[in-house]
């Protein structure tokens, strides 16, 4: 992980979460397999957790006091949290759609929240990209055109399910499904996987498959219609309609790296 000096690093116990062989998942769907990673059991209660523990270390490391983010929900907790055991500072803008659930978890962790009336990924990054500039303030949307650190985290996953495949005997999987909004979780297992095949640690990467909600789908359109990452940015999904909000992206802002 791109860290100069342990000393920098902030963390909550985050990662080494355990697989879990589902019996009935796998009867529906009519599996042989299935095995859940249970990234739930992060601190915060998502995977996030491993990206913001990476933007909150590289923020220590170039010595700010303060951080902002924009997130509906997870990406806001984590970043209330981690910045709080480093002792720094933050703003975290929350869109129209934000849940009451998440925003009291924000606010429990000592996060600062500016609603903000829109609902749209690009506009409020924007904002973001913005007060980051002009005030200081280490920028931790979890994308990496804003952050090329932070989606580093997520190669940590990879690394788990190559040493747990092998150490709970539960076999390399063939395929590992993964959910998508900004799209920076599929990147960043997918360059983890592209290491250890790189270092001959593993024999192949898995196949990869990025889904998303039916209302809010603009990266799945984006693979269907071929279309370029700046066709996306120029396009952004319209009508959100999915109780997915950490979904909610109207533009997948890591489509450049994924």
């Amino acid at each position: 992980l791109p860290l100069l000096d342990k000393k920098n690093i902030v963390s909550l116990m985050e990662g080494n979460t355990p697989i879990l062989k589902s019996k009935r998942l796998a009867q529906n769907f009519g599996l042989k397999n299935l095995i859940l990673k249970l990234d739930f059991l992060n601190p915060t209660g998502s995977f996030k957790d491993r990206q913001i523990s990476m933007g909150i270390s590289k923020a220590v490391e170039f010595n700010k006091s303060s951080v902002i983010t924009m997130s509906s929900g997870n990406v806001g907790a984590s970043v209330a949290a981690y910045s709080a055991r480093a002792g720094l500072k933050n703003i975290i803008l929350i869109p129209s759609i934000a849940p009451e659930s998440k925003i009291i978890q924000i606010k429990q962790y000592g996060g600062n929240i500016v609603k903000i009336n829109s609902d749209s990924t690009d506009y409020i990054s924007q904002i973001v990209d913005k007060a980051s500039n002009e005030f200081n303030m280490a920028n931790l949307i979890t994308a990496g055109i804003y952050n090329p650190f932070i989606n580093k985290g997520a190669k940590t996953i990879s690394y788990e399910i190559a040493i747990q495949s092998k150490v709970d005997n539960q076999g390399f999987p063939d395929a590992i499904i993964i959910p998508v909004g900004g799209s920076g979780l599929l990147s960043g297992v997918y360059e983890g996987f592209q290491e250890l095949l790189d270092l001959d640690i593993i024999e192949n990467i898995p196949k990869l498959y990025g889904v998303q909600p039916e209302g809010c789908a603009p990266f799945v359109k984006a693979i269907e219609d071929n279309s370029s990452p700046e066709h996306l940015f120029q396009n952004p999904w319209k009508n959100i309609n999915t109780i997915s909000t950490a979904l909610a992206d109207d533009i997948p802002l890591d489509c450049y790296t994924g």
